[in-house]
């Protein structure tokens, strides 16, 4: 017995295999597992479209009675896969999920309103060459269409944030096949995560259903480009330009290609506005816009500039002025970098600011603004430690920017805002690196050597 047990210590528990109809066996099924949503899925049912195999009173009844939704058994899969049957996944709506499944869908034909099937491939092709290399292509279920597929990487991002910035890139796919006058009806982003309110006692309160999107039946998925989450929230629709066509050349149907365009600014009415940049502030947009583009005219010459790949215009400037009015100031005056951010980022998601978060652009404000003096650094020196217990820079914008942009908010008197803005007087610096901890270690050092020597010469 003794000998048993020894052995059995030595060997360790070993992990039950499972078996059956959610096992995880099959190396497609394992990816597709855990790169989708396994609250619901979607069916194609003949003359009727997608339907899901949970409505929203049944999804949210099955989850707060039992905590799980419906998920694809490993039969429904190989259906799937041998072209007998069609499903439909989301994207998984939870933060802790490091990856999800996004696809693009390229689609021709009658039926979408025009385009070709070459004029399909060869768009998406380009998508891949410029985009995301490596992206994975397959026919879409009628035959006509292209269909991609790519690995979103977003550890930590909320849902809402992950919708927002594949809405994004389907408004930039779109402007993209405008520009090269791309021969298809149109592209989209499918597959975005439901949108979920959960009360105090983690059940579901409020569901919007995400963006059906047809999985993927080809095992070359498994080796599709990741995507990180910061490089898709930095592409730019506005910097793809699109030639106007001339009068003769025939225009696309409404349908087959649509712009969305993104919401700026929208009123908000009531008592009380609760957003980061009131309703006040985002009503002198305009004015601190052409004020803006007075001072880039004065700093470089231009009404833009390039920080590094991502331009600078008028508009992210005066976003820029319009944030830091807003921010309550700190009693240390220290201003972290991701603070700001997050509140852009929100100011952005309410369809307030034109842009998404880009820290490239912000520091190139920063820093132009600084060049010119216009930057009170009261430390720039900053420490990124884990657990974020380092130290960020403490600075804040110039008492005279400060005054001329409170004049023309109307919160001040008068300044003549079409006089060339005197340079500042404080030093030009950049955020600098700086090892804090060594710093205290050696004061220490050196206070603890004065109180010897003060002590010996006692």
């Amino acid at each position: 017995m003794d000998e048993y047990l020894a052995g059995c210590k030595a060997k360790g528990r070993q992990k039950r295999k499972h078996t059956g109809n959610y096992s995880n066996a099959d190396p497609l099924i394992k990816f597709l597992r855990q790169h989708v949503s396994r609250l619901n899925y979607g069916v194609k049912v003949p003359d009727l479209g997608v339907r899901p195999e949970l409505d929203e009173q049944r999804l949210i009844s099955r989850y707060n009675d039992r905590r799980f939704g419906a998920a694809l058994r490993n039969d429904q899969f190989l259906d799937h896969f041998s072209g007998k049957q069609t499903y439909y996944f989301w994207g998984d709506h939870t933060a802790s999920s490091p990856e999800i499944l996004v696809n693009i869908d390229c689609d021709c034909g009658e039926a979408h309103g025009g385009g070709t099937t070459e004029g399909c491939w060869a768009f998406m092709k380009l998508v891949k060459d410029r985009l995301f290399p490596g992206l994975y292509l397959e026919v879409s279920t009628n035959g006509q269409g292209v269909h991609g597929y790519l690995c979103f990487e977003k550890p930590g991002i909320k849902a809402a944030l992950v919708r927002q910035v594949l809405k994004n890139l389907d408004r930039y796919l779109k402007k993209l096949a405008v520009s090269v006058n791309a021969d298809i009806a149109c592209v989209e982003i499918k597959g975005l995560p439901p949108s979920i309110q959960y009360d105090h006692t983690g059940k579901i309160s409020q569901i919007t259903f995400g963006q059906w999107a047809k999985l993927p039946r080809g095992a070359g998925v498994l080796d599709t480009c990741k995507v990180k989450y910061a490089d898709l929230a930095l592409l730019d629709p506005d910097e793809i330009k699109v030639e106007a066509k001339p009068e003769d050349m025939v225009e696309p149907e409404p349908e087959a290609i649509k712009l969305e365009s993104v919401k700026v600014g929208g009123r908000r009415t009531g008592s009380f506005d609760c957003r980061v940049v009131r309703q006040e502030t985002l009503d002198k947009l305009p004015e601190l816009e052409k004020y803006a583009e007075g001072l880039l005219r004065q700093w470089t010459g231009a009404t833009s500039f390039k920080a590094d790949r991502w331009t600078v215009t008028a508009t992210d400037l005066a976003e820029f002025f319009a944030l830091m009015m807003c921010m309550k100031p700190r009693p240390d005056d220290s201003l972290p970098v991701r603070a700001i951010g997050r509140l852009w980022e929100e100011v952005y998601i309410a369809g307030d600011f034109s842009r998404p978060w880009n820290h490239h652009r912000f520091k190139a404000i920063r820093d132009l603004c600084s060049q010119h003096g216009h930057i009170d650094w009261i430390d720039h020196r900053f420490q990124n430690l884990p657990e974020r217990k380092g130290r960020c820079c403490r600075w804040q914008i110039s008492f005279m920017l400060h005054g001329v942009l409170s004049s023309l908010m109307g919160e001040t008197t008068v300044v003549d805002t079409a006089c060339r803005l005197p340079n500042g007087h404080h030093e030009f610096h950049t955020p600098k690196w700086s090892n804090f901890t060594l710093d205290r270690h050696r004061r220490w050092l050196a206070e603890a050597e004065n109180s010897i020597e003060l002590m010996f010469a006692a």
